[in-house]
């Protein structure tokens, strides 16, 4: 099954507003488009493996919702979505291969079970936002991004390690939730962000991290300690709740927190010490535990 609406407006650039494939050969359609301006849309009845070779960028959305048959989505040069990249309940899906992709305005990933890497030989560096929820993902090396206005991965039960290197700037929120016990996050270049949550991980490493715009959130995890060493602010609360080996802070450099004050049933910890800086607490102060000082 095909739907084509599309018009060549030069050798080069060809008119959507849509086109639908559901095999590779379906995909020879806009093969010989440099850009495909509208949306690319896998149908739900594509099977085994669709290469979508030779356009070189889509300025709408490339959509598979549903194709419960296809094993892998391949492209030779593919290097940027416009719109947004969703999958979503593709439950065999196991090979992602886009060779020359650097760009995706939205990554929307969703119930992709059998998922367990990305082959992305240039990284992505550029995204405006990240969703990715109940994959088999056991890293995200392959998104290598250097600004982002959100993160939220979720649910991705064998994930163990994030580490995305030049990433600098989160200018919304960037959160995890419910992923593998033993992940292990690593910012090593992050200096701002919006927001930031962590839920359910073993490690958090931030060294770089100087301001925070809204609030910081750390709950149920694993670590034995924190470390922000280069924060000097918060604009919102922060928080350690529930992590029941937490037995040391150290915010060296922390002297205003823009909301609350959180710290409460983190069992192992006895002294509230790591902050020789800090002035300024705009919001109310929540100390639950049993501290010796």
């Amino acid at each position: 099954m095909k739907t084509n609406n599309t018009t060549a407006q030069s050798d080069d650039v060809c008119d959507g507003p849509s086109i639908t494939i559901a095999s590779s050969a379906d995909a020879q359609q806009i093969a010989s488009c440099e850009k495909y301006n509208g949306n690319v849309i896998i149908d739900p009845s594509a099977s085994g493996t669709l290469a979508l070779n030779g356009v070189q960028q889509i300025t709408g959305d490339l959509t598979c919702v549903n194709a419960t048959q296809l094993t892998a989505i391949t492209s030779d040069q593919l290097n940027s979505i416009g719109g947004e990249f969703h999958l979503e309940d593709l439950t065999i899906l196991s090979t992602l291969q886009f060779s020359s992709l650097t760009a995706v305005n939205q990554i929307n990933w969703i119930t992709l079970p059998a998922l367990q890497g990305l082959n992305f030989d240039q990284g992505i560096s550029r995204s405006n936002n990240v969703y990715i929820s109940n994959t088999q993902l056991n890293s995200i090396s392959g998104i290598e991004l250097t600004a982002v206005g959100s993160i939220d991965i979720n649910n991705n039960f064998y994930l163990t390690t994030v580490n995305v290197n030049d990433l600098a700037n989160v200018t919304n929120a960037l959160r995890f939730s419910a992923n593998g016990r033993d992940l292990e996050i690593s910012f090593p270049n992050l200096v701002g962000a919006a927001n930031l949550t962590f839920i359910n991980v073993s490690t958090v490493a931030m060294p770089s991290l100087s301001s925070v715009a809204g609030s910081m959130g750390f709950y149920s995890d694993q670590f034995e300690s924190f470390a922000a060493p280069n924060l000097t602010m918060t604009g919102g609360s922060l928080a350690f709740v529930d992590c029941p080996n937490l037995a040391n802070l150290s915010f060296p450099s922390l002297t205003s927190i823009g909301g609350g004050f959180l710290i409460a049933n983190n069992t192992a910890l006895s002294s509230i010490s790591g902050f020789p800086q800090l002035t300024t607490v705009v919001g109310a102060i929540d100390f639950t535990g049993t501290f010796d000082r």
